[in-house]
């Protein structure tokens, strides 16, 4: 008889009597949980979800716990009960979309709170046809495109397929068919986006077959632009052994993936730290962190706090029915782990939660998993650190005219600032260093900048990144763009914007044969201005803006047609362009 357990990454009645066998191998530490009786939990997860009946969370004082500097545990309002599923950051709109998981069946809905105070978990309606349900599989943010791309995961079987949820406007699923490839279908494997290579970066996972472990150690690339693609990458180095349900995040400030601990078999956890570089020629390389190391685990979260610069986990399971309720920062700069001791009440010990970084509120947002004594959980916790951050960009852009590049950016969120340096990078975004003197903060919200660089060579690719410097002295750097100093054309061309249709952006190059003043503006059908992209000189070359279908106000643009009109020394042209919610 097959035997549907609680644990999702342990699927079939092999893996049943796997997880009953490792009973006596569990890992310990001081917050790990004795264990519950087998048969109890495996009861809960056997029964009916219409007949289950969970207990209320009731998590006690942190009376060891009292170090308000390493954070504050702030409980909020509850949610569907949920294990297993994936959550992203949507940094438009402020707010945690989550989808699938299981709660006793395993679901396709897609949930979003917003992050403000008193908000709850909200359903959010679709359209188009839903992914399969599923738990075990991940999700990204695509913040070129607007755009949740969910890959993978199981449910009486495991899947390869890849799907993205449109946000702006009507939120509408469409299934993706990438060239090459695919990677083999898996579960609880870990995904991250990497900006400056606009792909996500998969790795791991449990695919039920590969030998000896039934998981894998493989890294693949999804890229993103235009139509999608699948490309196995072959790091060089020794590489982390094959895993499923560890963690990942990517560092922007070293652009590489940070995977740390997992499975290797089902009695068998880790608590390594493996880095993979994404710049250039990607390689493997274990950290070997200073200060006492986490305890063994799998099935915990991680999240990137980018005002520290850190890997902060929590919780996960030990084996043998041990859970864990701790917090753990890994220093990225120093290359050091630190055991945190949040004051406040403590969410309780659990694994199979989900985790995202809350940038204008400066917290890891958590939520569900399955909780000790509890069973499939509900709550949403905040680890509240210093406030809400100093800076936070509306758009940060670069165009070259062929023989310089203009970096602008505008501000969402400004305080306590002193200034900006524009940094720079080659073409493999891993060498970043300031070019720029301080730019001095004008202290207001929606105030833009400009820094144009002249020390640039025509035909090669750069990236750029924006330093702030607060007041305090902190520092942190903010989003990641590439642009080419295209050779000097004679022509003077608007050529089709790329995509078209396309939803919710699209790129639109054109070639000026000589500097001057130049105007790129977006009109609807009737003539109206919707949005200038560009106005100010620009010198001779191939260069190209992108209209992420925003109006004037920031507002998504309505479906329809439009056109892009191109103006300068005295020349105009124009293209269609078609926007397709």
């Amino acid at each position: 008889m097959r035997i549907r357990t609680a644990r999702d990454s342990m699927i079939g009645a092999l893996l049943v009597v796997a997880f009953l066998c490792s009973a006596g191998n569990a890992a310990t530490g001081a917050n790990a949980i004795p264990p519950a009786p087998v048969d109890s939990r495996e009861a809960i997860a056997t029964m009916p979800a219409t007949l289950q009946s969970t207990p209320p969370e009731t998590p006690g004082p942190s009376t060891d716990r009292m170090n308000t500097e390493d954070g504050l545990w702030m409980q909020v309002n509850p949610a569907p009960h949920r294990l297993s599923h994936s959550i992203m950051y949507d940094p438009l709109r402020k707010r945690a979309v989550m989808f699938g998981g299981s709660d006793g069946l395993d679901r396709n809905d897609t949930w979003v709170l917003h992050l403000d105070p008193g908000a709850s978990w909200v359903p959010q309606a679709t359209l188009g046809a839903r992914p399969a349900p599923r738990r075990l599989h991940t999700a990204v943010y695509d913040p070129v495109r607007d755009r949740m791309i969910v890959f993978g995961g199981y449910a009486d079987s495991y899947f390869d397929d890849v799907w993205e949820l449109t946000l702006s406007g009507a939120p509408t699923w469409h299934q993706l068919t990438p060239t090459g490839g695919p990677p083999a279908a898996r579960a609880g494997h870990v995904a991250v986006y990497d900006p400056i290579g606009d792909r996500m970066v998969v790795f791991g996972g449990h695919d039920g077959v590969s030998m000896p472990s039934l998981r894998r150690n493989d890294v693949w690339a999804l890229s993103l632009a235009g139509t999608p693609a699948w490309t196995e990458i072959t790091p060089t180095g020794t590489p982390p052994s094959a895993r499923s349900s560890h963690s990942a995040i990517y560092d922007p400030v070293r652009h590489q993936m940070v995977v740390f601990a997992g499975t290797e078999s089902f009695t068998s956890y880790q608590n390594d730290v493996w880095t993979l570089s994404l710049g250039g020629a990607p390689a493997w390389t274990q950290l070997l962190p200073s200060g006492p190391l986490p305890p063994l685990r799998e099935s915990h979260t991680a999240i990137y706090d980018v005002n520290r610069d850190r890997m902060v986990i929590f919780g996960g399971d030990a084996g043998g029915g041990y859970y864990y309720e701790d917090t753990w920062s890994l220093e990225l700069g120093p290359n050091a782990w630190r055991s945190l001791a949040p004051a406040g009440f403590f969410p309780g010990p659990r694994w199979g939660h989900v985790a995202i970084y809350d940038l204008p509120h400066d917290r890891m947002a958590m939520f569900g998993g399955w909780g000790w004594g509890v069973g499939y959980t509900s709550s949403v916790w905040f680890l509240e650190w210093a406030g809400p951050v100093p800076v936070e960009l509306a758009d940060f852009t670069a165009i070259s005219d062929g023989e310089r590049v203009v970096v602008r950016w505008r501000t969402a969120v400004e305080s306590d600032n002193l200034g900006f340096f524009v940094q720079r990078a080659g073409e493999a975004g891993d060498d970043y260093a300031r070019v720029s003197a301080l730019i001095e903060s004008s202290g207001t919200a929606g105030s833009t900048y400009e820094f144009i660089d002249q020390e640039v060579t025509p035909g090669q690719t750069y990236c750029y990144r924006l330093e702030s410097a607060a007041l305090n002295g902190d520092s942190q750097t903010y989003g990641s763009v590439r642009v080419l100093v295209a050779p000097v054309t004679s022509r003077f061309v608007l050529h089709p914007n790329r995509p078209n249709p396309f939803n919710p952006a699209t790129i639109i190059p054109f070639e000026l044969p000589a500097s001057g003043e130049v105007t790129i503006a977006v009109y609807d059908g009737g003539g109206r201005l919707v949005r200038t992209l560009w106005t100010g000189p620009m010198g001779p070359g191939v260069h190209q803006v992108e209209w992420d279908g925003l109006d004037a106000a920031g507002q998504a643009a309505a479906s329809g047609v439009y056109f892009c009109r191109l103006e300068a020394a005295g020349m105009q042209s124009t293209r269609k362009m078609v926007l397709a919610q």
